[in-house]
């Protein structure tokens, strides 16, 4: 994950297997979920010590610049079965 703006890595989540596809933050602003090509969906709390917490609206802003393909339906229909699809960038 980095700064929006410098692109400089501030923490490193390793759990996934392959390559992270989809990123979420919770409405609590302070749980990101992720999931990725090894098929797993995880959890992460904010920890405190993570400098200069952005709102949830600024790093989903920022996100949803700098991902370079978003989700299709295919994909959303894959992992969300059931659930209207919703594009989560504008």
């Amino acid at each position: 994950m980095s700064r929006p703006g410098r692109y400089r890595p501030i923490a490193v989540l390793e759990a996934h297997t392959d390559r992270v596809t989809s990123v979420a933050f919770g409405p609590d602003g302070r749980t990101i979920l992720t999931g990725g090509d090894d098929d797993v969906a995880r959890r992460w709390g904010y920890p405190e010590q993570w400098p200069d917490r952005p709102g949830v609206d600024a790093a989903e802003a920022w996100l949803c610049r700098v991902v370079t393909t978003p989700i299709g339906t295919a994909r959303w229909h894959a992992y969300f079965p059931g659930v209207p699809y919703r594009p989560p960038c504008p």
